[in-house]
C-alpha cells in the first residue's frame, strides 16, 4: 500500500530502526546488540551481535533427575533463552536458590567472576569445578560442586587462592585416599576446615 496515497509503505522513510531492534531482541534471546543503519535512498544495513555463552543459571539444583528452570547466561549476568536438561559438565552452572529472571542483571557479574576464579584455583590442584549454589540463608556463602562428587562450602568474600591453599594441604595430608568418600568440606572459617564423609 501507500502512505498518503503517494509514497509506497516499503519506502525507507517508513522503516523504524527502533522497531527493528525491538523485534530482533524479542524474537532472538541470544542477541546482544542490533545495529540498524538506513542509507537513503535504498539501503538498509542490519548488524547483529550474538551473546557469548558463559554458562547456565538455574533456580534449584536437580532433584530426582529433574532440573528446575534454567537459562543461558552470559559473562555480564544476563539470562536469555530457557534451556533444559542441565547437568553441569559442559557449561558452568550457577544455582540461585530463587526464581531466575530473564534478562539483564539476573545474576551478579561478581558471581560469574568468582566462579571463574574458583575454577582456575581448583584447576591448579587438579580439581574440576562443575557448579555453584548460592546460599539463601547466609549471604555470601556458596556451595561449589567438584567433578569427584563432593561439595566445597566457601565464602564468596574470600579469595579462592587462599582457601585453595588450605584445601590442597587438607587433601594431601589428612584426607588422602579417602577423597572418594567425601560428602563436603567446609572452608568458610579461615584456616579451620570441617569435613564429612558419606
Amino acid at each position: 500500500g501507500n502512505e498518503w496515497h503517494v509514497i509506497p509503505r516499503n519506502n525507507l522513510l517508513f522503516v523504524s530502526a527502533g522497531r527493528i531492534r525491538e523485534r530482533v531482541a524479542r524474537e532472538f534471546g541470544g542477541v546482544a546488540e542490533t545495529k540498524v543503519d538506513r542509507e537513503f535512498p535504498r539501503r538498509l544495513g542490519i548488524v547483529v551481535n550474538e551473546r557469548a555463552h558463559w554458562g547456565v543459571a538455574c533456580d534449584e539444583p536437580p532433584r530426582d533427575g529433574a532440573s528446575g528452570h534454567c537459562f543461558y547466561l552470559d559473562r555480564i549476568g544476563t539470562t536469555y533463552e530457557e534451556v533444559s536438561g542441565v547437568s553441569g559438565w559442559l557449561l558452568p552452572v550457577i544455582y540461585l536458590g530463587r526464581v531466575v529472571p530473564e534478562g539483564a542483571g539476573a545474576v551478579s557479574p561478581g558471581l560469574v567472576t568468582f566462579f571463574d576464579r574458583s575454577r582456575d584455583s581448583l584447576g591448579g590442584i587438579h580439581e574440576q569445578l562443575l557448579s555453584m549454589a548460592v546460599a539463601t540463608a547466609t549471604p555470601g556463602d556458596v556451595r561449589l560442586r567438584v567433578a569427584r562428587g563432593w561439595d566445597l562450602l566457601v565464602s564468596s568474600d574470600h579469595e579462592p587462592a587462599v582457601w585453595t591453599h588450605v584445601l590442597k594441604t587438607l587433601l594431601e595430608k589428612e584426607i588422602g585416599e579417602r577423597e572418594g568418600r567425601l560428602d563436603y568440606i567446609d572452608l568458610r572459617f579461615g584456616n579451620k576446615a570441617f569435613y564429612k564423609y558419606r
